[in-house]
This record gives structure tokens, sequence and C-alpha cells, in this order.
């Protein structure tokens, strides 16, 4: 998504550069690689692809987060085999074909030829399932530039730029690194992305529904609403089948779905036990019952805020975690230390927990920038300029279009 420059020895006391761009394709599963340098002139350049086998899932230890992105080490466990007749490498064009395991696909391979004389050569490679000819690498990158002009045209900000304090700065990145960091890898279609999204093959490639919220709520608080609607309801209208058939192996008809209310039994009795307990529900005094344990329970929140660091220790506490902290504790006045989780220098957010992982772990950035939103906009019933934000006089909150949190 970006350029970089690499320095290439050529011979003693020569050193030439090679300029990277990299950009992928806002319609299709596609990127584009454009490089430059003398050396293409030269013809002292050429692009190898290498491909790693699928990543290890259990991390026990620091050195396994690198094969977290991949391995190497297992060349015979997969099978690259390239797909091209001569016709095909005269119209720039290739497909390598992969067997990996079970599974198969296609890297469809598009080139335009190398300009000699301004050293630049440029490809596309494009994953599907069957043999495509994917677009132009100039094509592609006038999708990537449309695409994040869009993006960042119709969505929401948070500006934290006059602020004085010493944290603002690293705040700020977050929250701009987070909604670049959503954009290409969380904007998902049909179904909620999974914890790794697109970086690497984070439990085994499946989402979690329960992160569902924590990952995709921040679509709708931060003015990109439509990136919401491509995942609910399509993901719940995908499970309802499955959903129907289990909840009739329960003996229900329908779908087992959370309505926001709760019926007291059956089975309950009532205070003369004179009634059938199979069919009898919410009962008077059972209910005013249930009412006082929740109210009771509620006003122990205050408490259980000032234990909180006594019974959340960072080496307990999952990457979301600390978002779910600082939500609850904003609406009861306690600011959250905003410097206690760690962020790399891309802006990826760590996964901490009992079994931790590399980042990025993207529920806990998309919450991030739920909280963010909550923080500066308020919630359901906050009163104020930027409710969650201590009033120290080292915060300026600016926002624009950010809405409301529930």
């Amino acid at each position: 998504m970006g350029a970089r420059h690499i320095p290439k020895q050529i011979y003693a006391g020569m050193t030439d550069y090679v300029k990277v761009l990299t950009q992928g394709d806002f319609d299709s599963d596609a990127g584009t690689c454009n490089i430059g340098s003398e050396l293409v002139s030269l013809e002292d350049l050429e692009v190898e692809l290498d491909f790693p086998y699928p990543p290890k899932h259990n991390v026990t230890k620091s050195s396994d987060f690198e094969i977290y992105m991949g391995t190497y080490e297992f060349p015979l466990n997969h099978t690259p085999t390239l797909v091209a007749e001569a016709e095909d490498f005269r119209r720039g064009t290739a497909r390598i074909y992969k067997e990996m395991d079970e599974t198969t696909y296609f890297i469809n391979l598009r080139w335009p030829s190398p300009v000699w004389s301004t050293g630049e050569m440029s490809f596309a490679a494009h994953f599907s399932l069957d043999q495509e000819t994917p677009a132009l690498p100039s094509t592609i990158r006038k999708h990537n530039t449309a695409g994040w002009n869009q993006y960042w045209n119709e969505g929401d900000f948070v500006d934290l730029t006059e602020s004085s304090n010493p944290a603002a700065a690293e705040l700020q990145r977050r929250t701009i690194l987070t909604q670049y960091h959503m954009g290409f890898n969380s904007a998902a279609t049909g179904q909620p992305p999974q914890e790794s999204d697109l970086v690497y093959n984070g439990w085994w490639g499946r989402f979690h529904l329960e992160m569902a919220v924590w990952h995709c709520t921040h679509w709708s608080t931060w003015g990109r609403q439509q990136y919401s609607d491509n995942i609910f309801p399509p993901v719940y209208e995908t499970l309802m089948p499955t959903t129907v058939a289990r909840t009739q192996n329960m003996g229900w008809e329908g779908a087992r779905c959370t309505t926001g209310h709760y019926d007291l039994g059956p089975p309950t009795k009532d205070v003369t036990e004179s009634s059938g307990p199979l069919h009898t529900k919410n009962l008077a005094y059972k209910i005013a019952y249930w009412r006082w344990g929740l109210d009771t329970d509620a006003s122990g929140r205050l408490e259980d805020v000032r234990r909180d660091w006594e019974a959340y220790k960072d080496e307990q506490m999952r990457g979301w975690a600390r978002l779910v902290l600082a939500i609850n504790a904003a609406p009861v006045g306690h600011q959250m230390n905003n410097e206690y989780w760690t962020f790399d220098d891309a802006g990826y957010a760590y996964r901490s927990g009992p079994s931790p992982s590399p980042p990025p772990y993207f529920p806990g950035a998309a919450s991030f920038l739920y909280a963010i939103g909550y923080m500066a906009v308020g919630w359901d019933g906050s009163e104020g300029h930027a409710p969650g934000f201590p009033k120290d006089g080292s915060w300026v909150v600016k926002h624009q279009g950010v809405l409301k949190a529930l």
C-alpha cells in the first residue's frame, strides 16, 4: 500500500535504489507492484515469487510469531505449477496453479512490457479459484486511488491535533492508522472478517461471531454504515437454515435468537404451589425479586471499577478487554489510561492474555476506534463535550460526523 526504497549493492563503491510501490484493487482480490530502478534499465533486476505454507496456530513463544506469517520450511507440502503457453507470455499473462493439501487455487499474473528507458516495470497478481485475467497494473492503480479518496471522504473524523497532552499525538496516530487498516482489511462482504483479517491465517481463517460487535460496530458510528450493511444481515441470512434446524432439534419452532425480553419460567411455582410449574411464568413476586437482584448488582458497578485492576491483570486481559473497561468506566467518571494498551509502529494492536498472538488483532483495533468515538462524542445519556476525555485542560477534541454510541 506504500513505497519502499531498497538499496542494492552492484559493486564496491556504488549503490543503487529500488523503489517499490504496491497497491491493492478495491474491485477484486488483486494487487499490483510497480518497480522503479536503474537496475531495470540494465536488465539486472527480476521478480521472484515464493509462496509460504500456511502458518501454525498455536503460539507458545515469541519465535513462533515469525511462523505465524507463513513458513518456507515445507516446500513438499504444497506445489505451484506454472500454467502458460508461449502466446500467453507474448500477451504478458500467466497463471500459477497452487495445490496445498486439499485446497487448490490460481494466482493470475499480468504485466505490461517494461519501460526500459525510465527503468520501470510492473505486474498484477490476482487470487481466484478459477483461471482469470486480472486488470492491468495501471487500471488497479486508478481503482486504488479512487477507492481511497472515496473512503476518506465518506467517513467521519476525530481531531486531537490541538491537544497539549503528551499522549495526544500517539492517540491521533492510532486513530488514523486504525481507520486505514479497517478500510483494506475489515471491509468484508457476507460475513464478519476473521480476527487477523487479511494479514495472516489466524484461527484457521474463521471469523468469531461473538467478536462481530467489537469488530464491526465502528462502521456505523464513524459514518460508513454501508460496510456494516455488507455484513449484517447477510451473515444471519446465511446462518438461518442451520439455526432453524438446530432449534428444532431442541424442541422449539423457528430460530432461537435473543429478543431483549426474558420470561421467568416455566418451570416455576407460585406461593401457594397450586399451579402447574410447567405452565406458570412471569409471577409478580418473582419479577419484583428479579428486578431487585439486577438493581443490586448494578449498584455495585462503582465499587467494581475501583477493583478492576485487581481482577483484570494484564496477563489475563484479551485484546478487546481494555476497551470494555474503558467504555464502562467513562460513564462513571473514570477515564482510562490510553497509553496502557500496546500498538506497534505500524498501528497494529496486540492481543495479550493467556495465549497471546502477534499483531494485528483487529477486533481490538476496531473496538479502539469505537471507543475513541465513544469518548469524543459520548454515549446514550452523556452530557457535555467529549465526555470521555479528562477535563484537565490538556485535551482539545474536535469531531465531525461521528455518532453518539449506545
